[in-house]
Parts: structure tokens; C-alpha cells; sequence
């Protein structure tokens, strides 16, 4: 399942099924080595997430890396998995 840029500026080109399956691979990885937990965040301009549920406090999610789409996260997440 590869993501493929539509231009240098734009955001990755991705189906409903291509995320469906990202979601459903970190699910899984959430549920083997997490207790189920898995936490997606969708700011103004961004997205950000982990596994594990944070502390709810600015510094832990100010902390947590910036993705520019839900599918460029769930790649990272399943990456550091």
C-alpha cells in the first residue's frame, strides 16, 4: 500500500480503503502492544497522535510530531511501531 504524492505542495493521495487499512494495522499494533489504546488528533493545520493515551497537557501533545493528513500519521505510527 504505497502513498503517492500528487505535487510537491499538496498532501498524499490516498483512498477511503487505503486509510481504512492504515487505521486497521495501527489498531491492531495498538491492541498487541498498547492495551487497545490509540489517540488521533485533528488540529486546524495538522494531525497529530500516538499510541498510549497522553496526558492531557500542552507540553506532552505540544511534543508529539506534526503530520499534514490522517494517512501520513498512521504511516509514521505503524513505521515506529
Amino acid at each position: 500500500m504505497a502513498l503517492q504524492a500528487t505535487g510537491s505542495n499538496t498532501l498524499p493521495f490516498t483512498t477511503a480503503t487505503d486509510v481504512a487499512g492504515l487505521l486497521a494495522a495501527c489498531e491492531v499494533i495498538a491492541a498487541q502492544k498498547h492495551d487497545g489504546h490509540l489517540t488521533l488528533l485533528r488540529f486546524t493545520t495538522h494531525w497529530k497522535g500516538c499510541f498510549g493515551t497522553p496526558q492531557v497537557d500542552r507540553e506532552e501533545i505540544g511534543a508529539l510530531p506534526e503530520y499534514r493528513s490522517l494517512p501520513e500519521l498512521l504511516t509514521a505510527l505503524l513505521t515506529s511501531a
